[in-house]
């Protein structure tokens, strides 16, 4: 390698670093932001007491966070969160608080036989995903999971249940699990069957409580109730 070749690879790879430290610092500045006393009404139109922003960015520099990334709250309050990305980018708001009950957006399914099943509209290009099973009887079906891609809670006896996104969920802390299904931008939502632009919660406990989205792991947020 000549010394001019050494010199550009230097300059590439110090642009690089830079570029990468400055979208990172962006994010966390994005993130790190302390609630706003602006916010929007529920789909209720009740009036929340703080907004945390899902997504956002553009189709080019897309923001996969939630912001604030944390909020601090009273009993009683309410928070909701609203999808602001402009592209069909699929988030959750999922409370998993018990280690048991995290999940994902597909999972596979056991059936003894393998039912009939046709792709929608007819004729279009899909197919499910089917395997045998490891114990040599029946198919293993991989599916979209509803527990993740609609609003869900279980309770403290782990009895699973959807919820009505359109209105606050009172939550009291013995949940093992509550999730806001699919949130996109308004615009978006004819791709999501079943999804929604905002979700809310009443938090009726002091606490902490973490969440996270189940399509994008490392994207994490927080409320704590006093």
């Amino acid at each position: 390698m000549n010394n001019k070749t050494a010199i550009l690879t230097l300059i590439l790879v110090s642009v690089a670093a830079v570029s990468t430290t400055s979208i990172l610092a962006s994010y966390k500045a994005q993130a790190a932001v302390t609630s706003s006393s602006t916010t929007t009404g529920t789909a209720t139109g009740t009036k929340p007491n703080a907004e945390i922003k899902v997504g956002g960015g553009n189709a080019t520099y897309p923001f996969m966070g939630y912001n604030p990334q944390t909020v601090q709250a009273k009993t009683g309050d309410t928070i909701v969160w609203n999808a602001v990305s402009p592209i069909a980018e699929p988030h959750t708001v999922s409370f998993v608080l018990d280690n048991k009950t995290m999940t994902a957006p597909d999972v596979p399914f056991a059936a003894s036989t393998l039912p009939q099943l046709s792709a929608l509209p007819p004729g279009s290009n899909g197919q499910p995903t089917v395997m045998p099973s490891h114990q040599g009887n029946g198919v293993i079906i991989v599916g979209a999971n509803a527990r993740a891609n609609l609003p869900t809670i279980i309770d403290k006896t782990g009895s699973p249940r959807m919820i009505n996104a359109t209105t606050p969920y009172h939550m009291d802390g013995t949940e093992k699990y509550v999730n806001s299904g699919i949130l996109v931008e308004k615009l978006q939502e004819q791709f999501f069957p079943g999804s929604s632009n905002s979700f809310a919660i009443t938090f009726e406990k002091a606490g902490t409580y973490s969440y996270t989205c189940v399509f994008h792991p490392w994207m994490t947020g927080q409320v704590v109730v006093k």
